[in-house]
């Protein structure tokens, strides 16, 4: 098992978390994994000691994960450890319920902005003002432009972190985030946006069961989850999806769900100023969700940037 790799202390330490890891769930290692089979510890190994290709492995038959115990876990650290193994957590207590997941991918998130000005560079500052000016010059003065009730040119702090996420959407390029910030303000008068919360849309039946927000994980961000795969069946996809204007009706709900997580939020420096999204893809009809998937990844990419701190798609069983 190539321990001619290691020194003698690394030798025992390894030992100690083989065994351990047989009885444990294998949950986060210090660096991100895109994805964990079933032979992960053996592909590890692998990786940590090159010689071992040609001699035998083993194979951990993986643990169910509790998704609670994701949600709820620190982010994880990019900073290597010292001895291999080492960071592999201890198992989390069995859930109350029998929700689990048997596979997950977790995109690469973004580490979030504080979004305090002083700890921009200059050239960021300079780009917030620019940004301001330009967005100034392209506004009527009697209705100046908004976003969630925060005013974006004279909201203060407030009004600065929301100008940020569209700066940072663009990479600073003032051009770019003034021409993505007009649109979506355009597109949020247009779709009604700002009172959207308020309507009934008569998706009573999808209320807590296809896209609802509940809950925080352990920073304190609001978790949004999704689940389409009560679409399986042909009847409630028809019922939903059927034409073009149920379309639209879906999409307007779906906007609505996020708008109701979006004002969980703070906006403001050190606050909570994104979401969890956590989609269960099992039994999830893709081919027939295309076309409204495509919408709504579109609509949010548009309107709704670094809103997002973490994705979270997976397999659950019941």
């Amino acid at each position: 098992m190539c321990f001619h790799s290691f020194n003698s202390h690394t030798k025992e330490e390894f030992k100690k978390t083989i065994s351990r890891t047989k009885k444990t769930t294998l949950t986060t290692l210090k660096k991100p994994v895109p994805f964990l089979s079933p032979h992960f510890p053996s592909l590890l190994v692998q990786k940590l000691c090159p010689l071992a290709q040609n001699q035998p492995t083993f194979s951990i038959p993986m643990q169910k994960l509790h998704l609670g115990h994701l949600l709820h876990s620190p982010s994880m650290d990019t900073t290597p450890s010292s001895t291999p193994f080492r960071d592999l957590a201890e198992a989390s207590p069995k859930p109350s319920k029998k929700t689990t997941f048997t596979s997950f991918m977790t995109a690469p998130s973004f580490k979030e902005d504080t979004y305090f000005v002083s700890h921009l560079k200059p050239s960021e500052k300079k780009a917030l003002q620019d940004l301001k000016d330009k967005l100034l010059a392209s506004s009527d003065s009697s209705n100046p432009p908004s976003m969630w009730g925060v005013p974006l040119l004279d909201g203060g702090d407030r009004g600065d972190v929301l100008l940020l996420k569209f700066l940072r959407a663009r990479d600073f390029r003032v051009h770019d985030a003034l021409n993505m910030l007009l649109k979506c303000l355009a597109w949020r008068t247009e779709f009604g946006a700002d009172n959207i919360v308020e309507e009934e849309l008569g998706f009573k039946e999808l209320e807590g069961v296809v896209a609802y927000t509940h809950g925080y994980d352990r920073e304190g961000h609001p978790v949004c989850y999704n689940a389409y795969g009560v679409f399986k069946d042909k009847e409630m996809y028809e019922r939903v999806f059927g034409d073009e204007e149920k379309l639209k009706r879906f999409l307007r709900w779906r906007v609505q769900v996020l708008e109701r997580g979006v004002k969980m939020l703070h906006f403001k420096p050190g606050g909570i100023n994104s979401l969890i999204q956590v989609t269960d893809l099992k039994d999830m009809p893709k081919r027939e969700l295309r076309v409204a998937s495509n919408q709504i990844l579109s609509l949010f990419q548009d309107n709704y940037p670094e809103m997002v701190a973490r994705k979270v798609s997976s397999l659950f069983e019941a």
